[in-house]
C-alpha cells in the first residue's frame, strides 16, 4: 500500500509539472479571435488565437481552471423557452434515400415530407459528405419549427384540458380557429387531431400553392376538417382573396361570445394574408402608401408603424374583436421575436402613440385625406382591455438553427450556434461567412490565423466574446478528433438589387458570394469548406429555389476545386451573375443546378438559415 501511495504522489507531481509547461508554453487565445477592420496582415506576435501543434488545454481569460479538450461538453441544445429537445431529435430517422440522389426522407419518422418537396442538392465526388451533411441539418432545422413538432413540444391534453404552455384551458366544445401565415397550414392537422369534437369551426388563410407542396401526414388538415382553408396573398402581397379571407375572420371573431375559445395561429407571411384596410381607406391605397414609404427610405418601423395604423385587425385590433378568450400561439419570422411586429401584431397591444403614423406621413412628406387620417387618429388600441389573451411563443429561429446545429453534431462536426439576429446586406454576409470559414480551417491546420473582421459580426449579428470562446472550444475539440467544426447562423439579411434583368433570392445570394470570396480567402489553405443559406420557408425571392450551397476543397494532387472553378470551366461568370443580382440563373445553369436547395413550401417560416462546414 506504501509504494502505491508513492505511486500516486509521484503521478499527481508529474501531471501539475505537465500542467505548468503546458499553461506556459502555450499562447493565451483572447478573446474575440480578430484582427481589427483594416488590418490585412495577422499580427503574430499578438496573434489572439493562435493554435500550434495539438494543444492539450484551453486557457479562458480570467478562468480559474483549464478545460481539456475533453470537458467541454457537447454543447447543449434547447429552444426557444428553454426546453431541451435532445430526445425528440432522433438523428436515425433521417438518411439518404439513394445514395447518389441526394434526395432525404423527413428528420422525422412522424411528419415525412413527400418527394415532391424534398430538398435537393445533387452531389458529385467528395463534395457529397459535406452537402449531405448541411441539407440534412437545413432539413431537421426545417422539420423542427413545423406544426406537428412545435405542437408535441408545447401542447396537450389532460382530460378535458388543453394545457398550453404552464397554462390550463378548459374545453366545453366551444373553440374556434382561425389563422394567418406561412406556417399555420401545417399546425391545422395537429391542434384539430388534438382538440377533437371540442373544435367547431376555423378559417386560416395561407399563401397560395402551398396545398400543392404539403403533403406529408400531419402537414395537411384531414379532408373532414372543420377549419377551412383559403389561399391567397399571391407573391406575398396582399390582394382581394386574402382581403375576403379576412372578412370572414373578422366575422367569425366578432360573433364569439365569452363561453367558446378563440385559438390564434399566426405566423411568418400574416401581415399580407390579413389586410384589413382602415375605412375609407381602399386596399389598392393602402399598397400604394406602403409601397411609396418603402421607396422614399422609411425604416421597417415606420412601415410597421403604419401599416397598424392604417388596419382594423394589425395593432391588436383583432383581438379586441373578440369577447372569447383568446389564446394566440405564434411562430416568429422577425429578428429578436418581438410580438408586436411579427404579423404587425393583430393580437397584441399596439405601442405606438395615436398620432405616430401621421409623424411618419409628415417625415417622408405624404399625405392621407382628411378622413383617413381621422379615422387614424380614432384607431387607438394602446388602451385597450387585453386581459383575456394570452400569446405564446411556440418557436423562432433559435429553434431551427439549435436543431441544424444538433444533426450536425451527430454527424460528426462540432457544432457552434452562432446568431439567430443576422441582418444586413446579403453580399456582405456571404464574405464574411467565407472570412469565417478560411479562420476555422487554418486553425485546424495549426497555420497563423486569417483575418476576421469582429466589428461586422458585432454589429450585424450580435456576436459576443462569450461566442467566440465557444467557437474556440469548438476548433480545440474537433483539432483532438475529426477535425470538422459547423457554424450555424440565423437570421434575415436583406438583397440589394443590383443591375437589370437579374433574378435571385438573398440566400442564393449570400451562396454566391461567399463562394467568390472562399476563392480568395481559402488560397493556400488544405481540407475543404461549404457554405449552404436556404429560407426556412422553402422560396428564396421570386424563385423556386430555397437557396443555394457554395463549396472549396483543395487537391492532393495541387489546386483545388470549387463552385466558381466549376462555373468558370462551364463558361459562366460568377462575378458577372454577383453583380447583375442574377444569383438564380447561376446556379440554374452551373452543372444542372447541382448546388441549387429545391425545397417549395415547407409548411414553416422563421427567416433564413446559414450553414458553415469546414473539415480540415
Amino acid at each position: 500500500m506504501r509504494d502505491m501511495s508513492i505511486a500516486w504522489t509521484m503521478l499527481a507531481l508529474l501531471l501539475c509539472l505537465s500542467r505548468s509547461c503546458l499553461s506556459a508554453a502555450l499562447p493565451d487565445p483572447l478573446f474575440p479571435p480578430a484582427f481589427p477592420s483594416g488590418r490585412s496582415e495577422p499580427d503574430l506576435q499578438h496573434s489572439p488565437f493562435l493554435l500550434s501543434g495539438l494543444p492539450a488545454l484551453v486557457v479562458f481569460p480570467g478562468a480559474d481552471e483549464a478545460l481539456s479538450p475533453q470537458a467541454v461538453g457537447a454543447p447543449a441544445f434547447a429552444n426557444a423557452q428553454g426546453q431541451q429537445h435532445q430526445g425528440e431529435i432522433t438523428p436515425d430517422r433521417l438518411r439518404p434515400n439513394d445514395a447518389g440522389s441526394g434526395s432525404f426522407q423527413n428528420a422525422f419518422s412522424e411528419t415525412p415530407l413527400s418527394p415532391q418537396v424534398t430538398a435537393t442538392v445533387h452531389h458529385q465526388e467528395n463534395e457529397e459528405a459535406l452537402q449531405c451533411a448541411a441539407v440534412a441539418a437545413y432539413r431537421e432545422g426545417v422539420a423542427a419549427v413545423t406544426g406537428p413538432m412545435l405542437f408535441r413540444n408545447h401542447l396537450s391534453r389532460n382530460g378535458d384540458d388543453l394545457i398550453v404552455g404552464n397554462m390550463s384551458v378548459p374545453l366545453r366544445n366551444n373553440v374556434y380557429v382561425v389563422g394567418f401565415g406561412k406556417a399555420v397550414l401545417s399546425m391545422v392537422g395537429p391542434l384539430e387531431e388534438l382538440l377533437g369534437p371540442h373544435l367547431q369551426r376555423g378559417i386560416v388563410s395561407v399563401p397560395v400553392g402551398i396545398q400543392q407542396d404539403l403533403r406529408g401526414p400531419g402537414m395537411l388538415p384531414s379532408p373532414h376538417s372543420r377549419v377551412q382553408v383559403f389561399e391567397g396573398a399571391a407573391g406575398n402581397i396582399p390582394d382581394e382573396a386574402a382581403e375576403e379571407t379576412t372578412r370572414k375572420i373578422m366575422r367569425l371573431v366578432a360573433g364569439l361570445s365569452p363561453d367558446d375559445l378563440l385559438i390564434v395561429l399566426m405566423s411568418g407571411g400574416g401581415s399580407s394574408l390579413l389586410p384589413a384596410p382602415l375605412p375609407p381607406l381602399s386596399l389598392a391605397e393602402k399598397g400604394h402608401l406602403v409601397r411609396a414609404l418603402g421607396k422614399a427610405g422609411a425604416s421597417i418601423n415606420d412601415l410597421n408603424t403604419v401599416r397598424r395604423a392604417v388596419s382594423l385587425v394589425k395593432g391588436g385590433g383583432l383581438a379586441q374583436m373578440s369577447t372569447a378568450p383568446l389564446v394566440s400561439l405564434i411562430l416568429s419570422d422577425v429578428v429578436g421575436d418581438p410580438l408586436e411586429v411579427i404579423a404587425s401584431g393583430p393580437t397584441v397591444p399596439n405601442p405606438d402613440a395615436p398620432d405616430a403614423a401621421l409623424q411618419v406621413l409628415r417625415r417622408y412628406n405624404m399625405s392621407l385625406p382628411q378622413s383617413v387620417e381621422d379615422a387614424i387618429r380614432t384607431k387607438n388600441v394602446v388602451g385597450g382591455n387585453f386581459s383575456h389573451v394570452s400569446n405564446l411563443l411556440l418557436g423562432s429561429n433559435k429553434l431551427c438553427i439549435e436543431a441544424a446545429s444538433h444533426r450536425l453534431q451527430q454527424a460528426g462536426f462540432v457544432p457552434v450556434a452562432f446568431s439567430t439576429t443576422v441582418t444586413g446586406d446579403a453580399v456582405q454576409l456571404g464574405r464574411h461567412l467565407a472570412d469565417l470559414a478560411a479562420f476555422i480551417a487554418s486553425q485546424l491546420a495549426g497555420r497563423p490565423p486569417t483575418p476576421l473582421h469582429t466589428d461586422y459580426w458585432a454589429t450585424k449579428a450580435g456576436i459576443t466574446s462569450s461566442n467566440w470562446r465557444e467557437l474556440s472550444s469548438a476548433i480545440v475539440r474537433a483539432r483532438f478528433g475529426g477535425g470538422a467544426v459547423a457554424v450555424v447562423t440565423g437570421g434575415e439579411p436583406t438583397s440589394i438589387v443590383r443591375g437589370r434583368g437579374g433574378k435571385g433570392g438573398r440566400n442564393q445570394e449570400v451562396a454566391l458570394a461567399a463562394g467568390l470570396a472562399l476563392e480568395e480567402v481559402m488560397a493556400g489553405q488544405t481540407g475543404e469548406a461549404l457554405v449552404l443559406s436556404g429560407a426556412t420557408d422553402g422560396i428564396d425571392g421570386p424563385t423556386p429555389a430555397a437557396g443555394a450551397a457554395a463549396f472549396w476543397r483543395s487537391l492532393l494532387t495541387g489546386g483545388h476545386r470549387s463552385t466558381v472553378s466549376e462555373g468558370v470551366g462551364q463558361g459562366l461568370s460568377p462575378a458577372e451573375s454577383l453583380a447583375t443580382s442574377d444569383s438564380y440563373t447561376f446556379f440554374r445553369n452551373l452543372s444542372s443546378g447541382r448546388y441549387h436547395l429545391l425545397q417549395g413550401h415547407t409548411g414553416t417560416n422563421v427567416m433564413d438559415l446559414h450553414i458553415v462546414l469546414v473539415r480540415a
